[in-house]
């Protein structure tokens, strides 16, 4: 055998071993997508049990709070639009039992769509004693500010807020750290005074009928639209503990509230934080 022919039968060896090489990976590859069509996942091939876990998982995982029709239809998770009726029903279900629903946000509209909202499918079936869109709620988002504080607007948040039976969270936005300031300025004040300025700031809740509420949080800040707040927010940076004075005012208040509950016979656990950052 010449050396050149010895060379062409070598290269064309070492090349027919990496076609056949190629060769076998392209079939493997084939066989594994054989596989993986043979053995689709089916979420409703899974217990219920475990089903329930998997679409809390996934509505956990959505930061927007539910609130009207559209904020609905684009803030479930795929599998409430699947085609499979029990597994909308239940995605449903998941999405609000653990998110919160922004009641402040076209709370009409919440409302009627919260009413068409039915569990038959998952009553029928043994897995869910709910009736409706209102009793799954267990954590709504409100707002307390001029234009949400409106009587016609807190009328329809107020009647939303207390068709939730089963409401154990409720959480608040409230633009009034001011008076705050005022409260935690104040040392002898009285309860009366306290309770009136808790009413001026909207923030007298436990008006409300929700008799499974568990936890009260508010959120304190300041009303950056209004520029005599940026007057005040320049005069009071001049005390020099002005932060820690409305954070005392909070705790005020938030004891107020959990006396005002308890007399009402609600162990309600009261926080009310601060966000007192202002930028322009």
């Amino acid at each position: 055998m010449s050396a050149g022919f010895a060379a062409k039968v070598k290269h064309s060896t070492a090349s027919l071993a990496v076609h056949k090489a190629q060769l076998r990976s392209t079939e493997t590859l084939l066989a594994n997508i054989d596989v993986k069509l043979r053995h689709v996942f089916r979420l409703m091939d899974l217990p219920e049990e475990l089903r329930r876990i998997i679409l809390a998982m996934v509505a956990q995982e959505w930061t927007y709070g539910i609130g009207g029709p559209y904020f609905a239809s684009q803030c479930l998770p795929s599998t409430a639009f699947a085609g499979n009726e029990q597994l909308r029903q239940e995605t449903i279900l998941a999405s609000l039992q653990h998110r919160a629903v922004s009641a402040y946000w076209d709370p009409e509209s919440t409302e009627e769509w919260l009413s068409k909202l039915e569990f038959g499918v998952l009553q029928e079936a043994g897995t869910t004693s709910i009736r409706d869109g209102f009793s799954a709620v267990l954590a709504a988002n409100i707002e307390r500010n001029d234009r949400h504080c409106r009587d016609d607007w807190w009328k329809v948040t107020a009647r939303l807020l207390q068709r939730f039976e089963n409401l154990r969270d409720l959480n608040v936005s409230c633009s009034n750290a001011i008076k705050m300031f005022e409260i935690g300025l104040d040392h002898g004040i009285s309860d009366d005074a306290l309770g009136a300025k808790v009413r001026e700031c909207n923030l007298d809740l436990t008006l409300l009928e929700t008799p499974s509420l568990k936890r009260l949080m508010v959120t304190m800040g300041f009303r950056r639209e209004f520029h005599a707040e940026w007057l005040w927010y320049g005069q009071a940076a001049d005390v020099p503990e002005w932060r820690r004075v409305i954070e005392h005012g909070c705790q005020r208040v938030a004891k107020w509230l959990s006396e005002e509950y308890s007399a009402r016979g609600l162990v309600v656990t009261v926080d009310i934080l601060t966000d007192l950052e202002i930028g322009w």
